[in-house]
This record gives C-alpha cells, sequence and structure tokens, in this order.
C-alpha cells in the first residue's frame, strides 16, 4: 500500500493525487446521477432544476427584487404539464384535485423571526429568578405581554420553557399578525375599487347595524352572506401563501400515469390552486359573487387556510 502521509508530515503525492482526483470526478459524477439514475429522472422538467439547486436560488435570490421562483414555476408548469420536478429532489404538483386530497399545510420557516423569538424567550427567562418561576409571580423587569402571560398561567412548569415561549411569539407575530394585515389591506382596497361592491356591502350591513354607533354582534354578522362572500373573496384573490409547503410520504404515491417514490418532497403552491381558472372564473378579478351564484360553489378548492388536519387555526 502507498502510504498517505510521507516522512516529513504531509500528505503524499499519492493522496494529494486520490483527493484532486476524486474532487475533481465528484461533480460530473453527481451530475450523471441527477439526470439519468436518480429517483426523479424520469419526471418532467428543466434538467438544469434537476441538476442544481442554484436554478432556485437564482430565481429567489438574484433576479429582479427576488422571490421570483413560485412565478417561475407557474411558467415551468405551463410548459411542462402538472407535474415536473423543480430540483434535484423535489415534485411540485399543479392540480387542485390533487392539493384537496393531499395537502397539509406546515408554518413557513421564518428563520430570522425564529431566531429573534428564541434570543427575546431566553432574555426573558433570564431575568426571571427561580423563586418567581415557581410561584408564577410577575417579575419586576418589564417584559414581553405574552410571555408574562404564558408565565402567569396555570400550565405545568414544563410548559413555561424558552423553547415554549419562543414557539408561541413566533406563531402570533407570523400566522397572527402579518397575515391578518395584509389580508385586511388586499380586502379594503378591493372593496373600495368597486363601487358596486361597496355598495351592495354596506346596503347588507345596514341590515344588522342601522345605528352606527352600536356594533351589532358577531352572530348576526356571520348571517350576512355578502359579507362572508367578501371575506372569502378577499382571502381568495390575496392568496398570502407562496412558499410551497412541500409533505414527504412514507409510502409510494400515484399521480395519473406517474408513481412518485417514498421519501420525495412533494409541494405545491396554494396560490396556483386558488387562481385556477378552472374552478375560479377570472382569477384575478374581485367577484364576491362568485360564492353565491356559482353552481356548485367552488368551496373543496377554498384552500387559503390550507386543507387536512395540521390547517391554520385562524380560520375561524
Amino acid at each position: 500500500m502507498y502510504p498517505l502521509i510521507d516522512s516529513s508530515g504531509l500528505l503524499s503525492s499519492t493522496a494529494l493525487t486520490v483527493i484532486v482526483l476524486a474532487s475533481v470526478l465528484y461533480a460530473p459524477t453527481l451530475a450523471v446521477y441527477r439526470l439519468f439514475f436518480h429517483p426523479l429522472s424520469a419526471f418532467p422538467g428543466p434538467k438544469l432544476a434537476a441538476l442544481t439547486k442554484w436554478y432556485e436560488f437564482y430565481f429567489d435570490i438574484c433576479k429582479g427584487n427576488g422571490g421570483q421562483f413560485a412565478s417561475e414555476i407557474h411558467r415551468l408548469h405551463s410548459i411542462y404539464g402538472p407535474i415536473i420536478r423543480i430540483n434535484p429532489d423535489e415534485i411540485h404538483v399543479e392540480d387542485p384535485k390533487w392539493v384537496v386530497k393531499f395537502l397539509k399545510p406546515d408554518i413557513a420557516q421564518v428563520v430570522q423571526l425564529q431566531q429573534h423569538m428564541t434570543f427575546a424567550a431566553q432574555k426573558f427567562s433570564s431575568s426571571l429568578s427561580q423563586d418567581s418561576i415557581k410561584s408564577g409571580k410577575d417579575p419586576k423587569a418589564v417584559n414581553p405581554p405574552l410571555f408574562k402571560a404564558i408565565q402567569n398561567s396555570p400550565l405545568p412548569l414544563h410548559e413555561k420553557s424558552v423553547q415554549r415561549l419562543a414557539e408561541e411569539g413566533f406563531v402570533i407575530i407570523s400566522a397572527g399578525s402579518e397575515t391578518t394585515s395584509r389580508a385586511l389591506s388586499i380586502t379594503m382596497f378591493h372593496i373600495l375599487s368597486n363601487a358596486r361592491v361597496l355598495d351592495r356591502l354596506r346596503e347588507e350591513i345596514q341590515t344588522v347595524m342601522p345605528d352606527v354607533a352600536r356594533l351589532p354582534s358577531a352572530k348576526s354578522l356571520e348571517q350576512l352572506q355578502y359579507l362572508n362572500s367578501v371575506i372569502r373573496e378577499g382571502l381568495r384573490i390575496s392568496a398570502l401563501i407562496t412558499s410551497r409547503l412541500p409533505l414527504v410520504a412514507g409510502t409510494v404515491l400515484q399521480y395519473k400515469q406517474w408513481t412518485i417514490p417514498a421519501h420525495i418532497p412533494i409541494s405545491m403552491t396554494i396560490h396556483d390552486v386558488l387562481h385556477d381558472p378552472s374552478y375560479f372564473a377570472e382569477p384575478e378579478s374581485f367577484l364576491p359573487e362568485r360564492w353565491l351564484e356559482a353552481t356548485p360553489r367552488p368551496d373543496s378548492y377554498f384552500v387559503p387556510f390550507g386543507k387536512g388536519t395540521r390547517m391554520c387555526q385562524g380560520m375561524k
């Protein structure tokens, strides 16, 4: 055998040759595997996307203002069909019927926000003395109301960990404020931009709110069909979630003639479902009437909150 280290304690020429050859051959070998021998090699899609994740990186980071890969995926579907390979290890499906059957949402991983919440929770926890933790007393230091509410609650001690505080803060900010404010802003824009919608909505609300100084009950508002249609249309057209929400199935799945291997990430985009002209005529138009007059109503494809057992609790 050839020694890997020579008498001077350095790598021998043989070892250096092996390392260089391995480095040179790694990239083309990986490329050949991904293009011809990978379990997803038969799926349609651009070869560059199958070859490297730099394809996705370019559209999400470099092109324009970034965040363009969702639009690129939609364009690729128009070329290659309803199922495509969008990176070396992931399949994307653009088929609302399949989405309704398999979609299960997950909270988007906003890494910076998670890190900030973890830091804030650690700072809050360190400001408490062991006595205040055990007794549940409010510390003298000024701390975030959410953290204080959890700390002073009757939850058991192990439910008041730094991780729990950080996770609760993350959910409140990412799912309980930003998405709500954006949905309201977009819906109000469309209402105020459409006199027909504004007049009809105002007329209906006046039936339960003749006096503007007295707010109606939530139950009476829930009975207003046009108001509910406006809200649903606002959520549909805003389509706030643009991430792919990939799933990993532990079993083999079948999509039409395509057999998807187990443990392969499969993604779908909620925005594409809510803007599919096959189920929503004139998808870019704000038409609350579609929820009143369409036969049948497209309720099955109304997925702004996701679908399945892990759908967003903010729906109610």
